[in-house]
């Protein structure tokens, strides 16, 4: 471990050097001629090294809609993957610390972690105004609060790092208890609340905003049953006036409606020909892994894979009418099935869907809205991490959980308004609130970032997928590891191999 942080720190000062994320702000020019000993004297360079830590949310294994949303998702078994095998462990619940997708996830997010660490350490020696100083440092400490939210809500305790490390920094460093690292977060986001504007002028868009920071901080009540913290930090952001549900859902998603009243924070991208297969690229595979394989480049990037495709049963979650005639728009806003067109696209399903267009008939399309402009074989489409449906959702179960029962249906309400559902009655018992909120989650927030971890922060992950995944009886659901509450991710191989003091999670 200490030889792979030494090399993180080394990687997050060149990339300082010339590394963008495809949005405006971020579009730096190459600094040339640079050393460590020369960086971080101006507040271009103290940009510069911000860049890069908004950078980590477009690398496989943070916020690119791979990683967190596959562990998000597979597990519960609402989405089939037609990938990896690392893939197909996680959906068959073999989850095991040699798997490469939770080692990605834990290195990524401490490498967004040892950038953020460095510009919060360094930026007040820089030759600026101190207000700039402290909107630099707020959207930091707001980046390093979400790489930690992560890493605590997939890990419990993990080593809790807030200083930039050096050559001289022991690096065998023991998990820290999980109550302090959400103190920390909690600390970060404060701050970062305290420092971030409401809004940002065009050139700015995609920063983290004081939104963004009440949104998390709300989230990080939630995960630890802080229900009036959460309730008092979701009604300071729905206060400030900025944010509401688009009138229709498919709307919140489309890359010609960025930075809509709905996306409290998203990960930037573009459009673009170039970067290969790698993380050097500006946009992401979304469209290409929604749209059926084959069915070619007048209607998808690189022709439509298919990788990922919804199960039948998830399906047959949506409401309907009494003629069993789904009735519920966020199924037609995101899902086609046999026979049925593309609310964009002059294309149609066929009654019989081939194998290798769907393996369940039904295929993806929230973030499938068709080729790109000029041929550009990357989708540019930004990626939601946060959206005002899920901060109403939140609220909602935290005004459940602190006894405004009623309150907590009027916000479910509105979610279910613009789905066009008939609004629930107050009638419900508190239980019969919970499980709805969690209901509206499955299918508002489908394939985003947040349904396994809500489940499981509540105890209910485990019972989830004995009640809803057919292939239940054949999966390890009496495991160890799936025994606890929380369940939590193994401590990744190479962790435990490099840091003596590193342990692993029970059950593994």
């Amino acid at each position: 471990m200490k030889k792979y942080l030494k090399i993180t720190v080394l990687c997050s000062i060149l990339t300082f050097m010339g590394y963008s994320c495809g949005q405006e702000f971020l579009e730096l020019e190459p600094i040339s001629n640079l050393t460590e000993a020369a960086f971080f004297k101006t507040e271009a360079d103290a940009n510069a090294a911000l860049s890069s830590v908004y950078d980590m949310l477009q690398k496989y294994g943070t916020f690119e809609n791979e990683y967190v949303t596959k562990v998000e998702w597979l597990p519960v078994g609402d989405m089939r993957m037609e990938e990896s095998p690392a893939d197909r462990a996680i959906e068959g619940l073999e989850w095991d610390a040699g798997n490469e997708r939770f080692g990605r996830i834990w290195s990524q997010h401490y490498l967004g972690i040892a950038r953020a660490n460095t510009v919060i350490g360094r930026v007040d020696g820089i030759d600026a105004e101190q207000s700039a100083k402290d909107l630099i440092t707020a959207q930091a400490k707001f980046l390093r609060a979400l790489f930690y939210f992560n890493l605590v809500r997939y890990y419990g305790d993990v080593p809790l790092i807030t200083e930039e490390p050096t050559a001289d920094t022991d690096f065998n460093v023991a998990r820290t208890p999980a109550t302090e690292v959400w103190a920390v977060i909690e600390q970060d986001l404060e701050d970062a609340v305290a420092g971030l504007p409401v809004t940002w002028d065009d050139a700015n868009l995609g920063r983290a905003k004081r939104s963004s920071a009440l949104a998390l901080l709300a989230k990080a009540h939630l995960y630890q049953e802080e229900w009036a913290d959460a309730v008092t930090r979701s009604e300071e952001l729905i206060n400030l006036g900025v944010h509401d549900l688009v009138p229709n859902y498919r709307d919140a998603f489309r890359m010609t409606n960025e930075h809509n009243e709905e996306d409290v924070f998203s990960t930037q991208y573009r459009e673009t020909n170039t970067g290969g297969w790698g993380e050097g690229r500006d946009g992401t595979f979304l469209a290409a892994r929604a749209a059926p394989r084959g069915v070619g480049n007048d209607f998808a990037p690189f022709g439509g894979w298919s990788n990922w495709v919804p199960n039948e049963h998830f399906i047959e979650t949506f409401e309907t009418d009494g003629d069993g005639e789904i009735i519920d728009e966020r199924y037609y806003g995101q899902i086609i099935g046999p026979g049925e067109k593309h609310p964009d696209l002059e294309f149609t399903m066929p009654e019989d869907v081939p194998a290798g267009f769907s393996s369940t008939g039904y295929i993806h399309t929230k973030f499938w809205f068709g080729p790109n402009a000029n041929n550009d074989v990357y989708s540019g489409q930004n990626v939601p991490v946060i959206r005002y449906a899920e901060v109403l959702l939140n609220y909602a179960e935290a005004l459940n959980e602190a006894g405004r029962k009623d309150d907590a249906i009027a916000q479910i309400n509105i979610v279910r308004d613009r789905a066009e559902l008939d609004p629930l009655p107050n009638s419900l018992t508190q239980d019969e609130v919970l499980d709805v909120i969690f209901q509206e989650r499955r299918v508002e927030l489908f394939w985003e970032m947040s349904f396994f971890s809500d489940l499981n922060r509540r105890g209910r992950a485990l019972q989830f997928i004995l009640d809803n995944r057919p292939d239940a009886a054949d999966l390890p659901t009496n495991a160890t590891y799936l025994q606890q509450n929380p369940i939590l991710f193994p401590i990744p191989l190479s962790e435990l191999d490099n840091n003596p003091n590193m342990t692993q999670n029970e059950g593994y």
